[in-house]
């Protein structure tokens, strides 16, 4: 109750209500988005190189820009406080719930179909080490060829 009645001693102003929710929506985009889209860029900055690299750095970049512009222009939630972050508590806890399900599927997938072990033929290997520009930041890669059977691996190689 007592949340409830600091929220009606607040007098009610729509100009202020909607810069606070523009707020919030500027604040989840530049601080939710822009982590996601970094931790997606690093994640394949193994493939895209230097491109990958510099994306993260652009996403947090967008963070900290939105940042300075906040400290220049702060914006008190008198409006919004409390029920923002009980709304933002329970996107979370949605969110989490709806992957953690996801993932327990598959958990019961794999566990309904037990433990198999396979035979598999060695057809051959190849390393790929990068050089040149940007061989720093390529990892080298390691692929090799197995077939379920004999048969199989010499079918492909003749």
């Amino acid at each position: 109750m007592p949340l409830f009645a600091a929220l009606a001693s607040i007098p009610y102003r729509p100009v202020q209500l909607g810069r606070e929710l523009k707020g919030v929506v500027l604040g989840s985009l530049c601080y939710g988005v822009a982590f996601v889209f970094a931790m997606g860029a690093l994640s394949s900055a193994d493939e895209t190189g230097v491109v990958g690299i510099a994306l993260a750095i652009a996403c947090v970049a967008v963070a900290v820009c939105y940042r300075r512009y906040r400290k220049k222009n702060p914006i008190a939630y008198k409006h919004t406080g409390s029920a923002a972050l009980v709304v933002f508590c329970g996107a979370m806890a949605a969110f989490s719930v709806v992957a953690g399900a996801l993932s327990f599927g598959e958990v019961l997938d794999d566990l309904s179909g037990g433990w198999r072990q396979n035979e598999f033929a060695f057809y051959g290997a190849s390393v790929n080490r990068p050089s040149g520009r940007g061989s720093m930041l390529t990892p080298t890669t390691i692929e090799v060829d197995l077939y379920e059977d004999v048969a199989a691996a010499d079918t492909a190689s003749g």
